[in-house]
């Protein structure tokens, strides 16, 4: 079982919205990635930034995360700090 490590900025919105996932879920990054059918280690690499999803996987997180974090995300800046609240989207 490992703890996530968050860097100093929040590299995306989606990296961000996967951490508040984690933190409000209770879950571990083995958990998510088990759910999203991979490796803690990719999750991670997500929440560092140093790798962004591709199609595939970014469904799976979707699907994994109740669609709290989006495939477009990724993509984005980040919204807050890794501490501020996530607002929903619809």
């Amino acid at each position: 079982m490992s703890k996530l490590h968050l860097g100093a900025t929040v590299p995306n919105e989606g990296a961000r919205r996967l951490a508040a996932f984690v933190g409000k879920r209770g879950w571990t990054p083995e958990q998510v990635a088990a759910a999203a059918r991979d490796e803690a280690m990719t999750i991670h690499r997500l929440i560092a930034g140093e790798l962004t999803p591709g199609g595939d996987l970014a469904h799976r997180i979707w699907l994994a995360t109740d669609g709290a974090v989006g495939r477009r995300e990724w993509g984005r800046p980040p919204e807050g700090g890794w501490f501020d609240a996530v607002v929903a989207r619809a």
